[in-house]
Order: C-alpha cells, then structure tokens, then sequence
C-alpha cells in the first residue's frame, strides 16, 4: 500500500511540475495583453505608438546620430499638434457613435456632422503629410530610395493580407 502511495504523490508532484513550467509562457502573454498588447508585436514595435519605429528606421537605413535626433524632432512637434487636436476629433467620434448607434441611421445628422468637422480632418491630413515630408527630407538620396522598398514592401505584404 506505501508503494502505491509513495508512487501516486510522486506522479502527481511531477505531472504538476509539469503543468506548472507549460503555464509559464502563457501567463506571461496574458500579463503583457493586459498591459495593452500582444508581447511581441509592442516589442517590435508594430503597434501601440510605433514604439520601436524609431530603431528600426536606424537599422534598415543606417541613419546617423544626426539624422536620428532630427526625426526626433521632428516626431516631438507632430505629437504636441496631434495633442492640440485630440479633444476635437474626440467630440467627432462621439457624436458619430451616436448616430451610428442609433435604431434609425440619419443620413442628414451624419453629413452634417462630417461636414462641420471637415476643416479638422483636413489639418490632421495636412500636418501628417507634412511630418512625412520633413522626415523623408532628412534622408539622404540612398536612403530615400530604400525607404520607398521598405514602403512599396509594406503595401505589398498588406494587400496581400487583406486578399482573402
């Protein structure tokens, strides 16, 4: 009877163990998507505020010290303009939510809605475009070239996924 004993608790302490190291991975995944993301992808920095963006673009196309802190830059003053503009684009959200929630569509109330805040949907595009601007300007002509593979690659593999 000992021997089944002593047989059964050393089996269960093992299988347990085991269990135990699997779970591992696992709870650190479920801790990093309760954070705000996936481990990997925030990591990387594909999503969440292109945290990582930054090295990556160093990586790929060599950028110097100099170039670096000009993009820098350059970021720091479009988040400041994308701040100024948040509260406003909230309100737009909201109000559309609305509509869009509501038992009836009211096709008038949502033009109306999209043509008052027109003028802001044109600034944001307008200053994003500049960002860009000023961040391909700081590129040097080879550098140029392989951001526009890197931009024709991205396009490419996203068309590709959005292809079912």
């Amino acid at each position: 009877m000992k021997k089944y004993t002593l047989l059964n608790i050393r089996t269960v302490s093992i299988v347990s163990a085991f269990c135990t190291l699997l779970s591992f991975p696992f709870l650190s995944n479920a801790y990093a998507f309760h954070e705000g993301g996936n481990s990997v992808t925030t990591e990387q920095g594909r999503h969440h505020g292109g945290k990582g963006r930054m090295k990556m673009m160093s990586i790929v196309l060599d950028l110097t010290d100099v170039q670096q802190e000009k993009i820098k830059a350059i970021k720091r003053q479009a988040k400041e303009q994308h701040k100024a503009n948040q509260a406003t684009m909230k309100q737009f959200k909201t109000q559309a939510k609305a509509l869009i929630q509501a038992e009836i569509f009211d096709e008038q109330a949502f033009s109306a809605l999209q043509s008052r805040y027109q003028a802001n949907f044109e600034q944001a595009g307008l200053q994003k475009a500049k960002t860009r601007n000023a961040i391909f300007n700081v590129l040097n002509t080879e550098q140029q070239k392989k951001w526009q593979k890197v931009i024709q690659g991205r396009k490419a593999k996203f068309s590709k996924s959005r292809d079912f």
